[in-house]
């Protein structure tokens, strides 16, 4: 399986591995590489209140992979999760 970072370089995707320290790690200022606390760089705000993802189709593997719960989501602060 092609790993996230193998994809992005393929799809020549440089804001997003701009957003990656030198190990890979998620994310990070471009220009600092200091991790970035609080919400995801490609989270979109649409509306008020209602939320997107600026990289759905390439989003990285965790990405795909979190489950919305009121625990993983809510929990954390997620502006992308609403739990009503």
């Amino acid at each position: 399986m092609v790993s996230d970072i193998e994809r992005w370089e393929k799809e020549g995707r440089r804001d997003i591995l701009s957003q990656l320290d030198d190990v890979g790690r998620m994310w990070v200022d471009p220009v600092t590489k200091e991790p970035i606390i609080g919400d995801c760089p490609f989270l979109k705000e649409d509306l008020p209140g209602y939320y997107s993802c600026k990289i759905q189709h390439t989003k990285p593997t965790i990405c795909r992979n979190f489950k919305p719960t009121k625990f993983n989501a809510g929990d954390l602060g997620c502006k992308g999760y609403d739990d009503d």
